[in-house]
């Protein structure tokens, strides 16, 4: 991690909060981080902290993620390099004939984009507004991102929950609507997240 953190409204420097971290962490304390529009880096160890941030910020409250019978759709288009994970009740891009309907289907602000490489390059994957999926490594993407742009603010959507863990679990990055992150070695979220989810409200 390269740049200060903002813990439960407390500043630390870069090496501080590495130190105080860690202690957490042997804890077993998972922690919700998001990053500013202005790259302010913030942390909290309680769900009510960071819902306090957001109502004070314009962002939507923390919502757990619920188990659902629906399952998430993915289609991978070998020419872009690029998966996209829809929501259930979108076009179901495992089937070629509707390949063409799923290119055109989608508004362009309607998800998040992920990359494998910093500075937006590499790879690409793409998450539907209302998609979310538990297992990254189900597509070959477990602990890849390195560079993300969350929903556009031009749709009552996003923001993106980049989970730790599998299945939703371990701490959670939250990419804000309209929050391009070039690098996220600078955040300590390099090649970290391993399930995803973009709410729609």
């Amino acid at each position: 991690m390269n740049v200060p953190v903002v813990l439960d409204g407390m500043r630390y420097s870069a090496d501080e909060f590495n130190q105080v971290n860690t202690r957490l962490h042997s804890q077993g304390v998972d922690l919700l981080y998001v990053i500013a529009k202005d790259g302010a880096f913030f942390a909290f160890t309680t769900v009510t902290g960071y819902d306090a941030y957001a109502t004070n910020n314009g962002l939507p409250r923390y919502s757990a993620p619920v188990v659902s019978s629906s399952v998430s759709r993915v289609y991978y288009d070998p020419i872009a390099n690029a998966y996209y994970i829809l929501e259930p009740d979108s076009v179901d891009g495992t089937e070629p004939d509707k390949r063409s309907q799923l290119m055109t289907s989608l508004p362009i602000f309607d998800y998040a984009q992920n990359f494998a490489d910093v500075d937006f390059g590499g790879a690409q994957l793409y998450v539907q507004c209302g998609a979310a999926y538990a297992n990254l490594g189900n597509i070959g993407w477990n602990d890849r991102i390195s560079s993300a742009v969350g929903p556009s603010s031009v749709y009552p959507d996003g923001p993106e929950y980049l989970y730790e863990h599998i299945n939703f679990g371990g701490s959670v990055l939250v990419i804000s609507t309209d929050v391009s992150v070039a690098n996220f070695r600078d955040y300590g979220w390099n090649d970290r997240a391993s399930s995803v989810r973009v709410i729609r409200y």
